[in-house]
């Protein structure tokens, strides 16, 4: 194998960390107006360059929604208008540098967010990532890799949108040990730190700790199996419970383990299936309440919170029948932290579909849909959540248009509507958008 070719595998290989070292399920991590399609790739947000090169991306992305706020029916306003544009400007860089059978790779992002109404929620986005490939031997490779993202905040979960910048640190490293054929073995260990820079909504940060072992095989005939475990430390640093042995950071485990199946059902097919068991902890289990003794007096008791445990599921169907026209299927029922919302984990159950069209070599067509069922434990009413949040149902559809008539630029047109029904109504809200990007690209690779 060819050094070139030996580094562009160690780099295909690491794209796993894309999605290790979230943490998250791309399902909660998709951005209101800015979701995008089913499938999830790269391992920084600025995807890494391939052997000895560089790249510069320029983009313009503009966006208009009539309910940008987030706001419910008859929702105040605060002297904000509700509908409003966004505009986007950025530019990106990348460089690749190949240390033997080694590959190093580094990303930077800055770009701002204009908002043409609502002027002071302007704010800056800025990303610095990169890593190592790595590999050893025939069939042994993995990537070390790390990211520094910071923006203003606008998430489908959050319930509207409040000025608040959020900054995410992720470190992550995972190796797997695979040949085509035979018993492969491999695991993954990241931390990501997300801050709430919004003194109303630091009690949402958190501290993630995620450790994933895996076993699989693999066979031409009969596709690749898959065991693996996953155990996730979760600390809520500014959030603190009583408890008998005083005063300790909020917290909750998470445990799973899956088998997994996926295999190409000849040259049109592609399917992933995956079941698993999960089990969750509130870290410390026991905490000090106010429990009623009759006669409306209370005592302070010792109460242990009420964890979850079930089954989890994901799937994924994709169906090629030309090379003009594909599908892709989704599912899946996980459970999650999350820095947007107050309760303690969140349970989620997400389905999409995503059609796409090719109407010739320049031109690119899509819909798609997807649906969300989010069910929020030990939740919590806060400054900017004035009521606790018990569940709530997303829907969102979208058309999109891209043109990319040569390797230099590209113009994407998306049309979007998304429906949330909560569970209290007060975060009930629907909203219509429409974004226009324009990506300039120059590079050697």
């Amino acid at each position: 194998m060819k050094p070139a070719d030996i580094a562009k595998h160690a780099l295909a290989t690491g794209t796993a960390l894309a999605v290790i070292v979230t943490a998250v399920p791309a399902s909660a991590q998709r951005v209101a107006g800015d979701d995008p399609p089913i499938a999830q790739s790269g391992i920084t947000t600025v995807s890494a360059v391939n052997g000895r090169g560089w790249r510069i991306e320029g983009s313009l992305r503009t966006l208009f929604d009539d309910n940008l706020l987030r706001l419910p029916e008859g929702g105040a306003l605060n002297g904000r208008d509700k509908a409003d544009f966004r505009i986007s400007p950025a530019v990106s860089g990348a460089i690749g540098l190949p240390v033997g059978r080694q590959q190093l790779f580094l990303g930077a992002l800055y770009g701002r967010d204009f908002y043409v109404r609502n002027s002071e929620l302007n704010r800056n986005r800025i990303v610095v990532g990169g890593g190592l490939a790595w590999r050893v031997g025939v069939s042994c490779s993995g990537t070390i890799a790390a990211e520094y993202r910071r923006r203003q905040n606008l998430f489908s979960d959050q319930s509207v949108l409040v000025d608040n910048v959020q900054a995410t640190k992720t470190y992550g490293a995972n190796g797997d040990c695979q040949a085509p054929v035979g018993l492969g073995f491999g695991g993954s260990v990241n931390r990501t730190e997300t801050e709430n820079k919004n003194p109303n909504r630091r009690a949402f940060d958190s501290t993630t700790m995620t450790y994933s072992p895996r076993l699989s095989y693999g066979s031409s005939a009969l596709g690749r199996f898959n065991v693996s475990g996953t155990l996730t430390k979760v600390d809520y640093p500014q959030r603190t419970v009583p408890t008998p042995n005083g005063v300790q950071s909020d917290g909750v485990d998470i445990m799973s383990g899956r088998f997994g199946y996926s295999r190409a059902l000849g040259t049109r097919f592609n399917l992933s299936l995956g079941a698993s068991y999960i089990k969750t902890k509130p870290q410390p289990k026991t905490v000090l309440q106010f429990v009623p003794v009759g006669g409306g007096l209370f005592q302070v008791a010792a109460v242990d919170r009420a964890g979850y445990s079930g089954l989890g599921y994901d799937a994924s169907l994709s169906y090629t029948p030309s090379p003009r026209l594909s599908a892709q299927f989704s599912a899946s029922r996980d459970v999650s932290s999350t820095a947007n919302v107050g309760a303690l984990f969140v349970l989620n159950q997400s389905y999409g579909v995503d059609l796409g069209y090719r109407l010739g070599p320049s031109i690119s067509t899509g819909l798609g849909a997807t649906f969300f069922k989010r069910s929020y434990r030990g939740s919590f009413p806060s400054a900017t959540e004035t009521v606790a949040r018990i569940s709530d149902k997303t829907s969102r559809f979208y058309a999109r248009v891209g043109y990319s008539p040569v390797k230099l630029y590209d113009l994407d047109l998306e049309v979007a509507h998304q429906k949330r029904r909560s569970n209290p109504d007060d975060f009930n809200f629907s909203g219509t958008s429409a974004s226009l990007t324009l990506r300039v690209k120059f590079g050697r690779t």
